[in-house]
């Protein structure tokens, strides 16, 4: 049996993430998420006398569980200082 990468997909979730500074320049940042995953592909059968693949039978696959985890560690750098911005009257 052969299966090949035709089909119908169809996918959906949600995600929470969180962001933990720590300290002037360091931070954090962790998430994860969860969603929903469905495939209906078909499923050929090769035959050697018509020397192809025939169709055999459709088959669904659905997943629910997590679809990412994600942890981040960020270094802010900035270039520039901080500017103060006065209210000067012309």
């Amino acid at each position: 049996m052969k299966r090949d990468g035709r089909g119908r997909r169809l996918g959906g979730g949600i995600s929470y993430g969180y962001y933990l500074p720590v300290g002037r320049r360091w931070a954090f940042e962790f998430g994860i998420g969860l969603g929903y995953l469905s495939n209906k592909m078909d499923v050929y059968k090769w035959n050697s006398v018509v020397e192809k693949n025939l169709w055999v039978e459709q088959k669904t696959k659905a997943w629910i569980g997590p679809t990412k985890v994600n942890a981040t560690v960020i270094f802010r750098c900035s270039i520039f200082t901080s500017l103060t911005i006065s209210d000067n009257s012309f």
